[in-house]
């Protein structure tokens, strides 16, 4: 089972940098698409958490997936994700997001 406190720390700093950009619920859609990618699209998740993959394929496949679609701050987001091996976490700290934004 994953650390819901790594989970929570990163979706704090995802909502604060949404909040300070005014973009609150469009962080929130982007990032369920990105949730809805991750487990319908098949091999998707496979591919993003896997840590055989390396990391430069997985910022790849962001960048040509998502460029132009998401927030390019969310976008960095993700791929830092990648840089602190911190993948496996992606679909918890969506629903921590969400569960932030749903308190405010």
């Amino acid at each position: 089972m994953l650390d819901s406190t790594i989970a929570r720390k990163y979706a704090t700093g995802l909502y604060s940098l949404a909040k300070r950009k005014g973009m609150l619920t469009e962080f929130e859609t982007q990032l369920n698409t990105i949730k809805a990618d991750l487990i319908n699209v098949e091999g998707f998740e496979k591919v993003y958490m896997h840590p055989l993959v390396p990391d430069d394929a997985k910022k790849h496949i962001l960048k040509q997936v998502y460029e132009g679609e998401i927030d390019s701050n969310l976008l960095n987001f993700m791929q830092l994700l990648v840089d602190k091996k911190r993948e496996p976490y992606i679909l918890q700290i969506i629903d921590e997001y969400v569960d932030l934004l749903d308190i405010s």
